[in-house]
């Protein structure tokens, strides 16, 4: 059998593709860079899961809690690397007293933790140099500029140190004894924390500190304090509060006090319509037999009327009204100006004859009779 050559172009591509590639590797340099990316899921919100992941895999359960509800058991270890707002001095007994019947009870202090003033720990800040000698420094953490140790100045003869990591002035970790168990604090924990954990040592010395005196059954990590009460929030802030309510009661005052010119007058009663007061005297008129005192001045406008009309005196019309009704019932008959008002001469008579007690109708009736005679 005979091999073929290759071809030319085949042999140029592959020389090409050769020299490319050598060119890359001299030209460029592989490094390595480390990116930070930011913590996701449970590790966002819980700076204590990488610790909790880590006792995990040692064969130690783990569980981490935002709210202490409920005391875990005796043997377990129980971690506070929350803030403490003011538990009070019930709360601060509930804790010890479990340490007392036998549970580790591991304290990270926040700012003035009210457990470390019932243990008569002393929480300070200590300057270490760079020179220092290593010995002087804490075997369990790494040196910076200002270090926080813990102080220890028991009045009690009964209690002792179990374990203290450093001086007994100046501790870094500090077990003493309380009843059958114990409380361990360190004066710093960030080195528990997601961030640096994994940093130098920072794994054992979160072993040392929660395997005491063996490994526990089980560890809980409190990691976020609950909410303080109501009450507790008022109690600490009484005095701003009290403030707050003395000024909000002076503008409140002020603003309801405010006004412009002169008081304004109280609003006056409901009055009733003067057409009320006229039907209600003219009843009481009518029932009393005084109907004259109504009727009368509608005849007097009705003489004075039809005086102006035929130019005699008022005296001689108000001295005979007979002459006066047999007028208005001839023009009544005759149909002149008064045949538009539909009158009767027996109407007109008895407007002019009604007199003393009369119904209602009948008042009614004369009245109405006059107003058209006067308008006529």
């Amino acid at each position: 059998m005979r091999l073929r050559r290759p071809s030319k172009p085949i042999v140029l591509g592959l020389l090409v593709v050769v020299c490319v590639a050598l060119l890359f590797v001299l030209a460029f340099e592989r490094v390595e860079d480390t990116e930070t990316r930011p913590l996701r899921g449970e590790a966002a919100v819980n700076p204590y899961y990488l610790l909790q992941e880590t006792l995990d895999e040692l064969g130690v359960p783990a569980r981490s809690l935002t709210q202490l509800r409920a005391l875990p058991p005796s043997d377990h270890t129980l971690m506070l690397a929350a803030p403490t707002r003011d538990p009070g001095a019930r709360a601060t007994q509930r804790l010890l007293g479990w340490a007392r019947a036998g549970g580790h009870l591991l304290v990270v202090p926040v700012d003035d933790d009210p457990l470390l003033a019932e243990l008569e720990i002393e929480r300070f800040d200590e300057t270490v140099a760079d020179d220092d000698d290593a010995d002087s420094r804490s075997r369990f953490a790494h040196a910076r500029p200002t270090w926080p140790k813990l102080w220890w100045n028991p009045t009690s003869d009964d209690a002792s140190v179990l374990r203290s990591d450093g001086p007994d002035d100046a501790a870094w970790l500090l077990t003493v004894s309380v009843g059958q168990g114990a409380v361990t604090v360190v004066s710093d924990g960030v080195f528990l924390q997601n961030e640096a954990l994994e940093d130098e040592d920072h794994p054992l010395v979160a072993w040392h500190a929660v395997a005491f005196p063996d490994a526990p059954t089980g560890v809980w990590i409190v990691y976020r304090d609950a909410l303080p009460s109501l009450g507790a929030l008022l109690g600490a802030r009484f005095e701003l509060l009290a403030w707050s309510l003395a000024a909000l009661t002076v503008a409140a005052l002020l603003f309801l006090a405010r006004r412009i010119g002169p008081l304004e007058p109280p609003a006056t009663r409901d009055r009733r319509h003067l057409e009320e007061h006229v039907r209600a005297v003219g009843s009481y008129l009518l029932r009393v037999g005084a109907a004259d005192s109504l009727i009368e001045p509608v005849r007097d406008a009705v003489r004075r009327s039809n005086h102006r009309a035929a130019g005699a005196s008022s005296e001689d019309d108000r001295s005979s009204d007979h002459r006066l009704v047999e007028r208005l019932q001839a023009e009544v008959r005759a149909g002149g100006r008064l045949e538009s008002t539909r009158l009767t001469p027996r109407a007109v008579h008895e407007a002019f004859a009604a007199r003393g007690e009369m119904s209602s109708p009948k008042l009614f009736r004369v009245l109405r009779t006059l107003e058209i005679l006067r308008r006529a």
